[in-house]
C-alpha cells in the first residue's frame, strides 16, 4: 500500500512493478485517502477468495523435467516407472542418452556441461617446478576414475624418466567408493584417512614404489584454482572408467591448453578427437562393483598404452602444442554460457 507521493521507484499509475512481478500496488488517489485503498484491497481479496484464483492467473500448465548424469548402467522397473512421470530427462552426454534410451526411458535431450574461460584458459607458466615434466591427473579417488591405472602407468613412466613429477588432486569426501581400486593389481592398498579427513596420497604412493618426491598431492582445492595448477602441467592424464558426463577436469584441462590423455570411453567420447588430445582406444571390459552393478559401455584402460601417451607428449613437444591449440578453439564453444543457453532453447521448446 502506497502513499500519495511514494517513492519513484514505485512508478505512477500502475498496478504492478517491474521490479517485483508477483507484487500488486494500492495507492492513494489524493493524499490521507487510506479509506479508498483500504477497500480497494479488500475488494480484490474477495475476489481472489471466490474465485480461489489470483485474478492475473497463472497457466495451470505443469511440466516436469529431470536432469541425470548415471554412471550405473543397470536401472530397476520401479526406476523405469518412476521416468515416465517426466516430460523430458537432459543427459550430460551421448553414451547416457543411449543408455536411457535402450532401457525405454524417453523422451531424453543431450547438454554437455560447459567450462569457465575466466578460470580455465591458456596462460604462461610460472616455472615453479623448473625442469620436472608434470604429469597432472584429478577428480576424486574411486573406482570409477581409475587413478589406479594413473599409478600403475607413471610408476613404469618415472622410473624411466626420473624428473617426472605427478601432481594429484584426488581428494575424495566419499571414501566409500574408492573400494575396488585395491582389487584390480594396479596397486596395493587404499589411502589411509588422517584425523582432519584428509586422504594420504603421498604415503599411498610411496608404498607403492612411487618416490614422495615425484608426488605433490594439493588435496582438496577450490574449483577457482585449478586453473592455475592445470597450467603447470606438462600433460594431464585421465584413464577413468566410466563418465555420464563428458568429465568437467577434462574439459577444463583443454581449456587450458594442456595436453590431454584421455580415455576413449562412455562420456568422454563427446569430447575427445586424435587432433587435439590423446585418446586412449585400447580399452577392455570393466568389472562390476557393488556400488556399480551395471558398467555396460565402462572401459578399463591399458597401462601400456597410457605410458606410450605419456612418451609421446615428453619427446614430442610440438605436436603436443599443435594439440593443444586445436583444442583451446574447441573448448571455446563449450563454455558454461553457450550450454545454458542451449539448454535453455531446450526448455522453451518443452514448456
Amino acid at each position: 500500500m502506497l502513499n500519495f507521493d511514494s517513492d519513484w521507484r514505485w512508478l505512477i499509475d500502475r498496478e504492478d512493478s517491474p521490479w517485483y512481478p508477483t507484487m500488486r500496488l494500492f495507492r492513494q488517489a489524493k493524499i490521507g485517502d487510506w479509506h479508498n485503498v483500504f477497500k480497494q484491497v479488500k475488494d480484490n481479496l474477495k475476489n481472489l477468495l471466490d474465485n480461489n484464483s489470483p485474478t492475473n492467473k497463472i497457466s495451470e500448465k505443469r511440466v516436469l523435467i529431470g536432469i541425470i548424469f548415471s554412471e550405473n548402467t543397470q536401472f530397476t522397473s520401479e526406476q523405469i516407472n518412476r521416468s515416465k512421470a517426466y516430460d523430458l530427462i537432459i543427459t550430460g552426454s551421448t553414451w547416457n542418452t543411449k543408455i536411457l534410451e535402450t532401457n525405454g526411458i524417453k523422451p531424453v535431450q543431450k547438454i554437455l556441461q560447459g567450462i569457465d574461460q575466466t578460470i580455465f584458459h591458456p596462460a604462461p607458466k610460472s616455472n615453479i617446478f623448473s625442469d620436472r615434466f608434470v604429469v597432472f591427473s584429478g577428480g576424486k579417488l574411486e573406482y570409477r576414475k581409475g587413478q589406479d591405472i594413473v599409478i600403475a602407468a607413471f610408476k613404469i613412466f618415472q622410473k624411466r624418466y626420473p624428473k617426472a613429477l605427478l601432481i594429484t588432486a584426488w581428494h575424495n569426501f566419499w571414501p566409500q567408493f574408492m573400494v575396488g581400486i585395491e582389487q584390480t593389481g594396479n596397486v596395493v592398498g587404499l589411502p589411509k584417512i588422517s584425523q582432519n579427513k584428509r586422504l594420504q596420497i603421498t604415503q599411498w604412493l610411496l608404498e607403492n614404489e612411487i618416490p614422495s618426491n615425484a608426488v605433490i598431492d594439493v588435496g582438496p582445492i577450490p574449483n577457482y584454482m585449478v586453473g592455475q595448477i592445470l597450467r603447470e602441467a606438462d600433460v594431464a592424464v585421465f584413464t577413468n572408467r566410466c563418465e555420464g558426463g563428458t568429465n568437467l577436469v577434462a574439459m577444463e584441462s583443454l581449456a587450458c591448453g594442456i595436453p590431454t590423455i584421455i580415455s576413449a570411453n562412455t562420456g568422454h567420447l563427446d569430447i575427445i578427437n586424435n587432433s587435439h588430445c590423446y585418446p586412449l582406444h585400447n580399452q577392455n571390459s570393466v568389472k562390476p562393483t557393488p556400488q556399480f552393478p551395471g558398467v555396460d559401455g565402462w572401459g578399463e584402460s591399458d597401462v601400456e598404452e597410457v605410458v606410450e601417451m605419456l612418451e609421446k607428449v615428453y619427446f614430442d613437444r610440438e605436436d603436443a602444442q599443435l594439440r593443444s591449440k586445436t583444442a583451446v578453439s574447441i573448448m571455446q564453444d563449450l563454455t558454461w554460457e553457450k550450454q545454458i543457453q542451449r539448454l535453455l532453447v531446450v526448455l522453451q521448446n518443452v514448456i
